[in-house]
């Protein structure tokens, strides 16, 4: 056999793999890949005798893996099993390899099968997506065709199917939550963010509530509506732009392609004859007949609904564009190219995109059909190309926008790309095998969960993000004994033998029940330093003269602490080796002095009561007012056409002027609720606040410390020498909240969670911004979830950046330029915003968090292989399971 007969061989090897499937589908395959390859530019030059160096086009590779020439056995019966094997071999050698190659390293991996159900027959499920709740709506069954084996080798016969058609409403655990029985056959299916879903299937379109309840149904705008026919006559030709000469055209394309390369190998390798080759081309004819009545894909944006299905002339697809009543069909986008039967769309930003998996590409079009951009292309081993005779199968839009490509391959794969067509990564590489056959794809709202459907198995293989899986478990605590009770913590960190530091006691303002409610107290303990080994035991005992609420050691062993208006330097045995004002304290006044023990008499308590119940309706007045102006916010920022600047605007400054009334009238109405005394150490610890020190960073020549702005809410940080001389202000105008600003030093650059903006930057030492990483998503892991994260943060070893939140007891560990790296763990903390400073062991297996509420570190310890099944995971609403 030469080079060019063995190429044209492997050309159709995927036909004869798929024997017994679909002939069918087959056939419109060979006579598709057969229309490609004239399409496409080609070397006659044997690849061999190409000169070295210069490169070959993909289709005439020689697999390095697989034999240079393939010898048939001389048994025509044994061919096709051989060529099976032989096919199976070089496929697992390719799926091995790339599984191997870093460039196809996947960001998820599998963790879960869920069955659409064990009643089912096989090939049962038709498609699935997602509803607005995650849940799964598997689309099984209906009408149909299959083509079964006939009494001869190589005869088909074809065998209509009438068995009902579902949907089946499955959470995304696996179970079972309804099932809503329905008379279109559910092949492609898709929700409206309202809820509302559309169906489509076997020459029908259907419109359901969120319920399942049927609100219309209609033909496939590709069938015309029937016409009665004169008695004697034969049918008429379908298509509504039928033309005598594109008819003609097409019989004669018909004619020509009737040898194709599909047919000549099967009579040549199977020695078809000709009553089994006329049984073959009748089945062919039906199965071409029924074919018009598919709907490959659907998809739906606010405005419009889009339905891909067969041409009704030819083998290509078209698209058609409908309203939200399944009226005023137009159709928008024909002369797709697509293999195997499918051809999937999906739309955003009410722009169509098409997944023409014959041209190997994803084509993006408005909503006229225009054509705007296009990308893809085909390679079978390169990461950022699609493989296989006809890829991408299947869309979807992921929560960032990214378009996530799925290949049935081998292998089974999945691909993300931004917008643009710029390639971002395998996603993931199911193990499971199947044909050249649909392999829906559907994302969760967080990203953290891809699905992607197995047909073979009626079922739908969970991909997990890996990085979703926790690194570490909380395995103790750890709290510092005063009396008693636990003292409080104020915050820690790690000396170089991984021992805590641990900040505690001072004066400070708490609050406490008392008569008159919620009262305002000076508490006043002894502040220290307490040194406690790994495993907690009280080693050392450090004493200071102020609250330490910062603390931190650089690499010669120093600590540096601060808190209430004062810096200290103390060498490694914790004697105090410098001790100043922070630097802002010179640009404040001096504290409001204490109040006086007195009691309130009655008429002051009267006064103080009639002020409060003025003040409390008009509280009531400016909180309804927000939330007003926050719904017409909501709807300007909703306009479809963003053309609604103005009334953005608008709301945007109703909402601003009523959250500052708010905040007036809520001070008020707490002034007034207080006591003399009360109101007097609440002005005294609002002065206090603005002495803190929220955050100190070192590095070899600087400290760096983060304390708030004298005028105003935000916060600023000031560079200072190693012995707390020379401050000058790098950084203002910083965003925090809940009085928290940390920051740390990595290689001399500057880091700070500026939990205010969501994110963290970085600065070089004179104050000028490098970069910054991080957004707020309340859903995800990718960004910062609740109010204000992050709040804390630490480098472990190998440089890697180490994130807390509030609220959700969360670590995360990023690269230093910002690249998340995974979840290490979710402590179990008291919800809330505040202060969870965190600590990292020199080998990374130990990560503590401060439960500033109960007064203990958490303890998290590196998790062993065996730990892997039983590992708290992040939820799409941020909670752990």
């Amino acid at each position: 056999m030469n080079w060019t007969q063995w190429k044209r061989l492997l050309s159709a090897l995927g036909v004869v793999f798929a024997i017994g499937a679909s002939i069918g589908t087959l056939q419109v395959f060979a006579k598709e890949q057969d229309t490609a390859k004239a399409e496409e530019k080609t070397d006659a030059q044997p690849a061999d005798e190409k000169e070295e160096g210069e490169e070959v086009e993909e289709g005439e590779k020689v697999d390095e893996d697989a034999e240079d020439i393939l010898e048939l056995p001389d048994d025509p019966a044994e061919v096709e099993n051989y060529i099976q094997q032989w096919m199976e071999a070089r496929q697992r050698k390719l799926e091995k390899r790339l599984r191997e190659d870093p460039a196809w390293k996947a960001s998820h991996e599998e963790a879960a099968v869920i069955k659409a159900g064990d009643d089912l027959k096989p090939g049962a499920v038709q498609n699935f997506c997602l509803d607005r709740d995650g849940n799964l709506l598997i689309g099984c069954s209906g009408a149909g065709i299959e083509y079964v084996q006939g009494s001869t080798p190589g005869a088909f016969e074809v065998k209509t199917i009438e068995e009902p058609a579902e949907i089946r409403v499955i959470s995304p655990e696996g179970k079972r939550l309804k099932t809503w029985k329905i008379d279109v056959k559910p092949e492609a299916i898709c929700v409206h963010r309202d809820g509302t879903i559309f169906v489509g299937g076997d020459g029908r379109l259907a419109k359901l509530d969120s319920g399942g309840k049927l609100l219309a149904t209609v033909r496939s705008p590709a069938l015309p509506e029937p016409k009665p026919e004169p008695p004697g006559k034969a049918e008429e030709a379908e298509s509504e732009e039928a033309d005598p000469k594109e008819d003609a055209k097409e019989k004669e394309t018909t004619k020509k392609e009737s040898k194709s390369l599909f047919q000549a190998m099967i009579e040549a390798i199977l020695g078809e004859k000709s009553e089994e080759k006329k049984a073959r081309e009748a089945a062919m004819a039906k199965a071409m007949e029924r074919r018009k009545r598919n709907i490959t894909g659907i998809a739906v944006s606010d405005r419009d609904l889009f339905v891909a299905c067969p041409a009704s002339k030819g083998y290509g697809y078209a698209v058609y564009r409908l309203d939200h009543e399944l009226k005023n069909p137009v159709k928008i986008v024909d002369r797709l190219r697509g293999c195997c039967g499918q051809m999937d769309i999906q739309t955003k930003d009410g722009e169509l995109w098409v997944a023409e998996n014959a041209r190997h590409r994803v084509t993006r079009y408005d909503r006229d059909g225009k054509e705007l951009s296009h990308f893809g292309k085909r390679d079978r081993k390169q990461a950022d190309c699609f493989g296989g005779c006809c890829e991408p199968k299947n869309l979807r839009f992921g929560p960032g926008g990214e378009v996530y490509a799925a290949e049935s391959g081998p292998p089974v794969a999945v691909k993300r790309f931004s917008p643009k067509g710029e390639f971002l990564g395998v996603v993931g590489l199911p193990k499971f095998k199947t044909g050249c056959v649909r392999v829906t794809v559907a994302i969760s709202a967080d990203g953290r969960r891809v699905y992607v459907l197995n047909t073979s198995e009626n079922a739908i293989c969970v991909l997990e993000d890996k990085r979703c899986r926790p690194t570490h478990k909380q395995v103790a605590t750890i709290s510092v004994a005063h009396g008693e009770k636990p003292a409080e913590l104020h915050t820690f960190c790690l000396d170089k033998d991984d021992n805590l530091l641990v900040a505690c006691g001072g004066k400070r303002v708490s609050y406490v029940k008392g008569s008159a409610g919620r009262e305002m107290k000076m508490i006043d303990e002894p502040a220290e330093i307490r040194v406690l080994s790994p495993e907690g035991d009280p080693l050392r005992v450090f004493s200071l003269d102020f609250k330490p609420s910062a603390l931190n050691i650089g690499e010669d062993g120093m600590i540096y602490v601060g808190g209430n208006g004062r810096l200290a330097k103390l060498d490694s045995g914790g004697k105090v080796l410098v001790a100043v004002d922070a630097p802002q304290v010179a640009e404040l006044g001096p504290l409001p002095p204490l109040p006086e023990k007195t009691e309130e008499d009655e008429v002051q308590r009267k006064a103080r009561q009639e002020k409060a119940a003025e003040l409390e309706p008009l509280h009531r007045e400016a909180m309804k007012a927000f939330q007003e102006s926050q719904k017409e916010l909501v709807a300007a920022e909703d306009d479809e056409a963003r053309k609604a600047a103005e009334a953005w605007k608008a709301a945007k400054a109703k909402s601003e002027k009523a959250m500052a009334e708010i905040i007036d009238l809520g001070k008020q109405l707490r002034e007034t609720r207080m006591t003399p005394e009360t109101l007097a150490m609440h002005q005294r610890a609002a002065a206090m606040r603005k002495q803190a020190v929220t955050g100190i960073a070192i590095t070899g020549k600087d400290v760096f410390v983060a304390v708030p702005e004298v005028k105003g809410y935000g916060y600023a940080v000031w560079r200072m020498d190693r012995d707390l001389r020379n401050p000058e202000k790098i950084v203002d105008r910083l965003r925090g909240c809940c009085s928290q600003m940390d920051i740390q030093a990595h290689d001399g650059i500057l880091y700070v969670a500026e939990n205010g903006r969501a994110r963290v930057v970085r600065y070089y030492r004179d104050g000028k911004q490098l970069s910054h990483f991080g957004k707020r998503d309340r859903k995800g892991i990718e960004g910062f979830g609740r109010c204000c994260n992050p709040m804390n943060i630490r480098f472990g070893p190998g440089g890697e950046l180490y994130t807390s939140e509030a609220g959700l007891g969360r670590i995360k560990r990023y690269s230093p330029e910002g690249e998340l790296l995974g979840l290490v763990a979710k402590a179990e903390l008291v919800p809330g915003c505040k202060h969870v400073a965190i600590g990292v062991s020199k080998d990374g297996n130990r990560v503590y968090m401060l439960d500033i509420t109960r007064h203990h570190i958490v303890v998290m310890q590196r998790r062993q292989p065996a730990d892997a099944d039983t590992s708290t995971e992040e939820t799409s609403t941020g909670e752990s399971t």
